[in-house]
C-alpha cells in the first residue's frame, strides 16, 4: 500500500507530475503506464515475499506445518499474492485522487491497519466493513476458522471477497483518472 502511495504521490509531492504530463501528454496513457509500472512491480514482489513467507513459516512450525497441496493452501497462496499486488493499486488511484502521500498514507493506513479490524468487531458493524477492502480480500487467506465463530464468518466466498477488492480497485483507478484527466498539475 504504501509503495503505491509513493509511486504515485511522489511525483506530485516533488512537482514532477508537470514533467511528466509534458513528456506523455496523453493523460489516459500515462495513467496506464503508471498504473501496469507499479501493479507489475507489486506482483513481482509479492510473488517472492509470499513464497518466501510461506517457506519460513512453514519451517517456524516444523511438525504442525502444512504443505502446499494441502486443502486450500494453493488458494491461500495466490490470494496472499493477488491481495498484495491489488492493495497496492488500489492505493495507487486513491494518491491520484488526493494529488499527494501525505492524504492517501493518513486515510489508508488507518483504515486497512486499524479501523476495518476494529470496527468490525462491533457487531452493528460488521456487516459494512466487512465489504471494505483488506476485509473482502483477506477471506481468501482464510485456511481455518471455528465453525460458527464471528470473527470468521463473511456474508461470501473467498474469490467473491477478491471480487469485491476488484471492484473497490476499479473505482480507485476510475477516480484516480477523472482526477488527473480534469485537473491541472
Amino acid at each position: 500500500m504504501v509503495f503505491g502511495v509513493l509511486l504515485v504521490g511522489g511525483e506530485y509531492t516533488s512537482g514532477t507530475i508537470t514533467a511528466s504530463l509534458t513528456a506523455v501528454p496523453r493523460r489516459g496513457l500515462f495513467y496506464t503506464g503508471k498504473v501496469l509500472a507499479g501493479a507489475l512491480t507489486a506482483l513481482g514482489v509479492s510473488a517472492v515475499s509470499v513464497a518466501v513467507s510461506f517457506v519460513a513459516a512453514q519451517m517456524g512450525l516444523g511438525p504442525y506445518g502444512i504443505s502446499i497441496g494441502a486443502p486450500g493452501v494453493g488458494q491461500a497462496v495466490v490470494g496472499a499474492w493477488l491481495y498484495l499486488g491489488l492493495i497496492c493499486v488500489f492505493a495507487m488511484g486513491v494518491a491520484t485522487m488526493l494529488r499527494g502521500s501525505a492524504g492517501p498514507l493518513a486515510i489508508l493506513m488507518p483504515l486497512l491497519f486499524l479501523g476495518s479490524q476494529g470496527l468490525g468487531n462491533i457487531p452493528g458493524l460488521k456487516t459494512v466493513t466487512q465489504y471494505l477492502p483488506d476485509q473482502a480480500a483477506s477471506v481468501i487467506m482464510h485456511l481455518t476458522g471455528p465453525e460458527g465463530d464471528p470473527r470468521f464468518s463473511r456474508d461470501f466466498g473467498p474469490w467473491t471477497g477478491m471480487g469485491v477488492l476488484v471492484l473497490w480497485v476499479a473505482l480507485s483507478l476510475g477516480g484516480g483518472y477523472l482526477v488527473l484527466r480534469r485537473r491541472d498539475a
